[in-house]
C-alpha cells in the first residue's frame, strides 16, 4: 500500500489509535476506580455463594426435591392413594422449587464472573493508560523530527 510508505501517516494513526485507547483507559480508572474496593469486598461475597451452590449439600437438596416430585408422581399414580394425592400441586411447587435452586446457582457463577471480570478491568486499565499515554508521546516525539514532504523536495532540488 502506498498510504503505508508515508511515516507521519503510520505514525498518525498509530498516535490516533493509542490516544483513543488512553482515553478509554482513562475514563475506565475514573468511572470504575472509586468502587474498587466494595468490588473487592463483595468478591468475597460472590465467591462464598458460589461455594454454596457448588457444593456437595447443594446437590443434594436438589436432588432430594427431584426425588420429592418422583415421589408424589407415583404415589399419584396408585389407584387409592392418588386421589389423596393432588397431582397438580405437588409437582408445580417442587418444579418451582427446581428452578430457583438452579437459578440462583447460574445467578451466583454470573455474579461471580462478572464481579472478576470489573476488578480485572480496573486493575489493568492503569497501567495500560499509562503505557498507550507514553506511545503517543513517543510517535509525537518522532513526529516532531520529521521533515515536511514539501522540505524533502525542496532539499532534493538543492543537491
Amino acid at each position: 500500500m502506498e498510504c503505508c510508505n508515508d511515516k507521519k501517516f503510520c505514525y498518525g494513526m498509530l498516535i490516533g489509535f493509542f490516544l483513543a485507547s488512553a482515553l478509554l483507559f482513562g475514563a475506565i480508572q475514573v468511572a470504575m476506580g472509586p468502587s474498587y474496593n466494595q468490588l473487592v469486598s463483595m468478591q468475597g461475597y460472590a465467591k462464598a455463594t458460589y461455594d454454596i451452590t457448588h457444593s456437595q449439600g447443594y446437590a443434594n437438596v436438589q436432588a432430594f426435591v427431584a426425588n420429592v416430585d418422583e415421589s408424589a408422581t407415583q404415589l399419584a399414580a396408585m389407584p387409592f392413594i392418588g386421589g389423596l394425592v393432588d397431582k397438580t400441586e405437588i409437582p408445580a411447587y417442587t418444579k418451582a422449587v427446581a428452578d430457583i435452586l438452579q437459578g440462583r446457582k447460574a445467578l451466583s457463577e454470573n455474579e461471580l464472573w462478572a464481579i472478576n471480570t470489573e476488578i480485572q478491568l480496573i486493575q489493568w486499565s492503569l497501567p495500560l493508560f499509562l503505557v498507550s499515554l507514553a506511545i503517543v508521546v513517543f510517535g509525537a516525539w518522532k513526529m516532531q523530527g520529521m521533515e515536511k514532504p514539501a522540505e524533502a523536495k525542496a532539499k532534493k532540488g538543492k543537491r
